[in-house]
């Protein structure tokens, strides 16, 4: 099967985010220095977790947006790379037991929320202790 174009919510968030790198040195040193899987909230196309997948970290990759999801799913396996994701709204999101040593939040998501204190909030039942949010 010949995969058709894709979405056009891919294409613009890859114009927007794509291309944006100079924040990536920062999350690469915060994940060698963290301990424990890492939580990218806002995920997008995978900008920031299938780089940090490409250097060895286990991500779990969490987005609203089942298209940009799907996206970088793709591109994680194209290149290989081992990268859960999961469809949820960054102010109510639940993982079970799941426990991260760093949840990462890139470019403005964290501005982006109406209800900053329900991200915290869900933020913190999933950061092990002494782990970075």
């Amino acid at each position: 099967m010949i995969p058709g174009p894709p979405p056009s919510v891919v294409v613009w968030h890859d114009a927007e985010c794509g291309s944006y790198a100079a924040d990536l040195p920062v999350w690469r040193e915060l994940a060698e220095r963290e301990r424990g899987p890492i939580l990218d909230v806002g995920a997008g196309t995978g900008r920031v977790a299938l780089d940090l997948a490409a250097r060895g970290h286990a991500i779990t990759a969490l987005d609203r947006d089942e298209d940009l999801l799907a996206a970088l799913a793709r591109r994680a396996a194209d290149a290989g790379l081992e990268v859960e994701t999961v469809v949820g709204d960054a102010t109510g999101f639940e993982l079970g037991d799941a426990r991260f040593g760093l949840i990462l939040v890139p470019m403005q998501t964290v501005q982006l929320l109406e209800d900053r204190p329900a991200f915290l909030a869900a933020a913190h039942r999933h950061l092990i202790r002494g782990g970075l949010l």
